[in-house]
């Protein structure tokens, strides 16, 4: 797990009466970024300006996308339903709550310039859930569900 992009001021954690369990000075980050999720595959964990928590999986050159797989259970460990919509975003059945993650934005970086590259949510049956991207040998493919790769 790395910490990217700093931000600005220290936070500190008085937690308890035992001063060894304290921590003082703790530096805070933008965005955190999990390496090798899948093998080839990092993820970057980071808020946006709405306040939602965002996610990007950055691919390496090579490594087949279609690795990128994932179960959502409740608290009680059940399989939550899974539909998408007609406009490719994923939905997500929880008790009385339909919650949404966007449509994927796939795209590759090559000389500098993003071309974006077709991307949807794989639906094999209704507790599983893909991200479908075209395998990309020569390039870094970055899978976000909105545009901030």
């Amino acid at each position: 797990m790395e910490g990217l992009e700093a931000l600005p001021g220290k936070v500190n954690y008085f937690l308890g009466n035992d001063p060894s369990q304290w921590r003082t000075n703790v530096t805070t980050y933008a965005k955190v970024k999990y390496h090798e999720v899948y093998p080839g595959i990092d993820v970057v964990y980071y808020g946006n300006q709405e306040g939602r928590l965002e996610h990007d999986f950055i691919v390496a050159p090579g490594v087949d996308p279609s690795v990128i797989q994932f179960h959502l259970r409740d608290h009680a460990g059940a399989e939550l339903p899974l539909t998408a919509d007609a406009e490719g975003n994923l939905l997500i059945q929880v008790a009385d709550a339909t919650l949404q993650l966007g449509k994927p934005f796939v795209y590759q970086e090559i000389g500098g310039v993003r071309r974006e590259i077709a991307g949807t949510y794989v639906l094999p049956n209704t507790d599983h859930a893909a991200r479908k991207t075209p395998h990309a040998p020569r390039a870094t493919p970055c899978s976000s569900p909105d545009a901030q790769c």
